[in-house]
């Protein structure tokens, strides 16, 4: 099974050698590796660049400066594979994280696969773990998903491309914040089996520079409105 693992960046320099370093080196080799360079002004692109001369697996494609979802969505256009693994430039994953997770995705015989996490903070590691290695049906994951936050992030997780594409979804750029609960909602809606698991993960890098940490009243605002809508 092949696995299209999609990336965008955005002025990602100081993290993303980190980032692509734990894909190029994943124990399992079936991927390929799709760079959505978001009109980056720091060196990103170079980096990018130089893995994509290094590495065959690697597609770099550039646009110009419209936010994440633009991006996602550009690299879902030009993903081959039977599943699409999304990663931020500024995370890493556990070396065996796909390999680990293609074995419980046929397992279980999943179109939605989330991992447990390592939130890092200077230096500090929090693990989080929503459940136990789970399996849900549709009705289940989706009241999980109306009553808490542990499907509320993409990084990290994988569904299946033909979900994605049969069903034409899409990350929405109206928002700002909480594209990722809507994306994850539409997916999940048309899954009937959602697993949770625990055996690898996923390292997500508090940046204070990310648009996720910025704290002025304006974003502040935007972030509560932008939830209170896709909750809604």
């Amino acid at each position: 099974m092949k696995y299209s693992v999609v990336i965008p960046i955005y002025n990602s320099e100081s993290y993303l050698e980190s980032c692509l370093s734990s894909i190029v080196n994943q124990t399992y080799q079936d991927i390929e590796i799709i760079l959505i360079n978001d009109g980056s002004k720091d060196q990103s692109l170079q980096i990018c660049k130089k893995y994509e001369q290094e590495d065959k697996r690697i597609k770099v494609i550039s646009i110009k400066n419209s936010g994440v979802s633009v991006a996602r969505n550009k690299g879902i256009e030009n993903a081959t594979g039977d599943f699409i693994l999304f990663v931020d430039s500024d995370d890493y994953i556990d070396l065996n994280y796909i390999e680990k997770s293609n074995n419980y995705i046929v397992e279980k015989q999943l179109a939605y696969l989330k991992c447990a996490y390592k939130e890092i903070e200077q230096n500090k590691k929090d693990t989080i773990e929503y459940y136990e290695d789970k399996v849900f049906d549709r009705k289940t994951v989706m009241k999980e998903i109306a009553t808490t936050d542990s499907f509320s992030s993409i990084g990290g997780v994988f569904i299946k491309r033909s979900i994605i594409v049969d069903n034409n979804i899409t990350f929405s750029s109206q928002y700002k914040y909480a594209e990722d609960l809507l994306f994850n909602y539409k997916c999940i809606s048309k899954c009937d089996r959602v697993g949770y698991y625990t055996q690898c993960y996923y390292f997500y890098i508090k940046n204070v520079e990310s648009t996720s940490n910025k704290i002025d009243i304006e974003s502040l605002k935007k972030y509560v409105n932008d939830n209170i809508e896709v909750i809604d």
